[in-house]
């Protein structure tokens, strides 16, 4: 919903694929308000299965879910823009589907180095068969985080340090591939124990 200087967006969804999360992201741009010279937001975050128990809010303390936020951005900034000086896209409780990546992209893991687990992110512009594998500087194969159909979109994934037996890893360089259809990329990382 968008109500002259303030955005509100709820929805569901999951954390790194799985459970029932409900969210609510409000933001506030400053350039329509003088009540502020900063561009503001709130995110809230709750479990959905659990009785809605609060998982994450920024604005630690706060117990009106609709307070304005007061969490200034940390960079770039925020602007609302609409055709009339309220309008609502959907229902109050609809989010508006995410644009999917224009590209294949392998991104870089974070963190890296890492130190017991890390975090490999890539982007698919198309619906696929998805192969990422963990190698080490020897080209032998340490792993394999996935081998399966995944849908266009953003997708993340989580490497524990291990190989595919369970032990765990010595520190050292180990490469991260991702093979989606034609598209093949390669990236570094570093584990430190």
């Amino acid at each position: 919903m968008i109500t002259k200087h303030k955005a509100m967006y709820k929805g569901t969804g999951t954390i790194n694929n799985a459970g029932n999360y409900g969210f609510q992201l409000t933001a506030i741009d400053a350039a329509l308000t003088p009540s502020t010279s900063d561009d503001l937001f709130r995110i809230r975050i709750w479990d959905k299965d659990k009785y809605d128990l609060l998982v994450y809010d920024n604005q630690v303390g706060e117990n009106d879910p609709n307070a304005d936020p007061t969490t200034a951005i940390g960079g770039g900034n925020i602007k609302i823009q609409s055709s009339s000086a309220s309008k609502v896209a959907g229902d109050p409780g609809e989010v508006s589907e995410v644009a999917l990546p224009e590209k294949y992209a392998l991104l870089q893991n974070y963190p890296n180095p890492f130190n017991p687990e890390t975090q490999i992110r890539f982007e698919l512009p198309e619906a696929g068969h998805v192969v990422v594998r963990i190698y080490n500087t020897l080209g032998q194969e340490v792993r394999t985080l996935a081998d399966a159909p995944y849908k266009a979109g953003y997708h993340n994934l989580r490497w524990d340090g291990q190989d595919r037996n369970g032990n765990a890893v010595s520190s050292g360089v180990y490469l991260y591939q991702l093979q989606a259809g034609e598209f093949q990329q390669v990236k570094k990382m570093s584990l430190l124990r």
